[in-house]
């Protein structure tokens, strides 16, 4: 009945009791903490018809259709209030991944979008700053963690990048997103992840990071009068935070003798892809004038480093001088 409630009282906009609806979320987070902490439910306890999976589910729904709803719920005269909202959001988001990842698992843009939102946001004054410590620090951090133990970063990724649709249907700021960039626990829980990565999921996921930044990048290219500069401001932010993470992901992937040739010819294909791209080769001079420079820019950082790592994997191919196989 209370969950009912409280998700008819959304539904009704007349109703605007913040208190109410504060004390109801709080009450769900609550619950769910209790039936972590007393292990009251596990995926693998005897669950007939799948009934209390199915009552999670639909709580983990209603959930969603909060933050989906983002206007309303962050609505509040008491900035106190409305951060207990978010905080009991970011809580029953994080003890329901915990309890079963199924829970989440198909709505994870709209988890991390929201979760991305209450970081502190990063300004020209504190971005070498780290973040500090927070739930919403903590969540993102666990569901990294959980997804690298079930080897399915790639799922994490694409959620990732949908989340940046959620945030502009949700009328939240995409440069939320790189505030995660700015986290310390979440970058190491990133960097392990591809450290220990499986060989056969390193080509999935460079393949992921080479059309993310291809598809921004043609996006952002349009030279289509009044939406040229739209699309290319809207583009900078999102492809920063590829071009960035897909860095994270050079850094830390480990060459060896198995792996290094198919690294190798990762690398160079993404010269010849996206870094060509980037900087304009693949287009005619007319089109240059209006390309964004910041583009310009994320193509030699990402350059930069996909060099590092091709000379890492040459490395261990006999016989195979850098001097003469320039990348």
């Amino acid at each position: 009945p209370t969950v009912t409630k409280l998700f008819s009282l959304y539904a009704d906009s007349t109703v605007r009791d913040d208190r109410l609806v504060l004390s109801l979320l709080v009450s769900i987070a609550d619950t769910l903490k209790q039936v972590l902490d007393h292990d009251a439910y596990l995926p693998s306890y005897n669950d007939p018809d799948e009934e209390h999976l199915l009552f999670l589910d639909c709580l983990t729904k209603g959930l969603q259709l909060f933050i989906r709803k983002d206007k309303n719920v962050s609505t509040s005269k008491n900035s106190n209030a409305k951060d207990q909202k978010a905080n009991a959001f970011i809580s029953s988001f994080h003890y329901l991944i915990l309890l079963n990842h199924r829970l989440v698992h198909e709505r994870l843009p709209d988890v991390i979008s929201f979760s991305c939102a209450q970081l502190h946001p990063v300004t020209h004054f504190n971005h070498l700053k780290k973040q500090p410590k927070c739930q919403a620090n903590e969540l993102l951090s666990s569901i990294i963690k959980i997804y690298r133990e079930l080897r399915q970063m790639k799922h994490f990724l694409s959620s990732t990048r949908k989340a940046f649709l959620v945030s502009k249907v949700c009328h939240r700021e995409s440069e939320s997103l790189h505030r995660v960039l700015s986290c310390g626990n979440i970058i190491e829980s990133l960097s392990t992840a591809y450290q220990i990565c499986p060989s056969g999921q390193i080509h999935e996921i460079w393949e992921f990071f080479d059309a993310w930044t291809l598809e921004i990048t043609r996006r952002g290219g349009t030279t289509n009068d009044d939406a040229a500069g739209s699309n290319e401001r809207d583009s900078s932010t999102e492809l920063s935070f590829c071009v960035q993470m897909f860095i994270i992901f050079i850094r830390n992937v480990r060459t060896n003798k198995q792996n290094s040739t198919e690294i190798r010819t990762f690398s160079e294909k993404t010269m010849a892809s996206s870094v060509a791209t980037l900087l304009g080769n693949d287009i005619s001079i007319e089109s240059i004038s209006a390309r964004c420079d910041y583009f310009l820019r994320q193509g030699l950082n990402l350059c930069g480093w996909l060099v590092d790592i091709h000379t890492r994997a040459c490395f261990w191919i006999e016989n195979f001088h850098v001097s003469y196989h320039g990348s």
